[in-house]
């Protein structure tokens, strides 16, 4: 991979054909390139909406790539 990279812990709370929703840890900025990863596994997408809640964290909507 190239550049710089982070990691964000999170729970996978819904996913569809196209999309996910991802509770996370942190936030993660609107139109972001992510990966969600689970073994060897990955999902890529874009970041579309970030919304935070003061209790549970930080709701990540991603819309995958084609």
């Amino acid at each position: 991979m190239d550049g710089w990279w982070h990691t964000v812990q999170g729970n996978l709370e819904e996913i569809e054909e196209g999309s996910a929703l991802v509770l996370a840890e942190g936030p993660i900025s609107s139109n972001k390139k992510v990966r969600i990863c689970c073994g060897s596994k990955q999902l890529k997408g874009t970041v579309k909406t970030c919304e935070h809640d003061d209790v549970l964290g930080f709701f990540v909507e991603v819309q995958f790539d084609s």
